[in-house]
């Protein structure tokens, strides 16, 4: 997608896709922090309760 962006983007506004893929780092950041759970240090059972798994 890089590649399409750059082409499109004309010298005033040269800079627009690395803004746009940051905020999306960004985005993707927060997303996994709020519904991905932390499994460090659990065991496999104490997972499997937690995420409701049989």
């Amino acid at each position: 997608m890089f590649p399409v962006f750059a082409h499109g983007a004309g010298e005033p506004v040269a800079g627009s896709p690395f803004f746009f893929f940051a905020f999306m780092m960004v985005l993707q950041f927060f997303i996994v922090w709020r519904y991905f759970p932390e499994t460090k240090g659990g065991t496999l059972e104490e997972m499997r309760r937690r995420l409701g798994i049989n």
